[in-house]
């Protein structure tokens, strides 16, 4: 503790340990570790819950802002849930906008997750948005940030654009087209594949387990985009065996599912256990 005159009074000031941003990127070190870095979804709102999951141990959690229960303030709270514990919090956006980047990465967010990137073009207006310059034309300023990456703000000004954590999500046929050009936008960090929207956008039925010959051909081609240009493929899974498949695929970053998720599917098996008891 640090002691700061103010007049005639001394007013305390607490002085948070830092340990510098690459220290504390855990998203980054467990890829540049080999991988394969293991995350989940966390789409309620509230710092317990967000820090319930941060406890767990995974190296990355995502805050979703795209279809989670998430609000502006509900990103802040739940990034610096998570921080302290140490998986990245990640925001996944409504949209790539200055607007939504802008406020994202002024939670103190590690990174940020956009989804439907389809074009070079979108890509390269992500990543604008996302740095200082002369990389980007991100606006200094925010007071937030620095708490959730342990630094000071000195720190994070200076070594923001090296760290944050850029992922576009590739979801569309266009996008598998045009993933080569997309992977090759300096300051993209990941393709990252939406299963979901990629298989309906293929003319297959919406799933994330879908490894029809069609699917598996496009998840091919984004895999081989990523490599070529020293970038990271990730992917969304719903649990355990899923995620291991898709890592087994050569994926380099998996989730294994949501809170939102998580809560109906354990209550649900264990009330089926007890149904011949409660079924009159």
């Amino acid at each position: 503790m640090s002691y700061a005159a103010s007049g005639s009074r001394a007013a305390a000031v607490t002085t948070p340990s830092t340990v510098g941003m690459a220290a504390s990127n855990r998203i980054r070190l467990s890829l540049a570790n080999g991988g394969p870095s293991i995350g989940a979804w966390v789409m309620l709102p509230g710092a317990t819950v967000a820090r319930t999951m941060a406890m767990l141990g995974f190296d990355w959690i995502v805050v979703d802002g795209e279809h989670g229960n998430m609000a502006d303030a509900d990103w802040h709270t739940s990034v610096n849930a998570i921080a302290p514990w140490g998986p990245s919090p990640i925001i996944r956006l409504p949209a790539g906008t200055d607007f939504f980047i802008k406020r994202a990465l002024d939670t103190g967010a590690h990174g940020i997750m956009v989804p439907m990137v389809s074009t070079k073009e979108y890509a390269e207006r992500v990543v604008s948005f996302a740095k200082f310059p002369p990389m980007g034309i991100r606006g200094h300023g925010g007071p937030f940030p620095a708490a959730a990456w342990k630094t000071t703000m000195q720190e994070y000004s200076r070594e923001a654009n090296n760290n944050t954590f850029v992922i576009v999500q590739i979801e569309t046929e266009e996008a598998v087209r045009n993933a080569e050009e997309i992977a090759s936008v300096p300051g993209i960090d990941m393709l990252f594949v939406g299963p979901n929207d990629l298989a309906a956008s293929l003319g297959l039925p919406a799933s994330s387990e879908d490894d029809s010959p069609r699917m598996l051909e496009a998840l091919d081609a984004i895999k081989a985009a990523a490599k070529k240009h020293g970038k990271y493929a990730g992917i969304w899974a719903t649990d355990g065996p899923m995620a291991a498949r898709r890592i087994d695929q050569g994926f380099n970053l998996v989730s294994v599912g949501a809170d939102a998720m998580a809560i109906p599917a354990f209550y649900g098996q264990n009330l089926a256990i007890l149904d011949k008891y409660t079924k009159k």
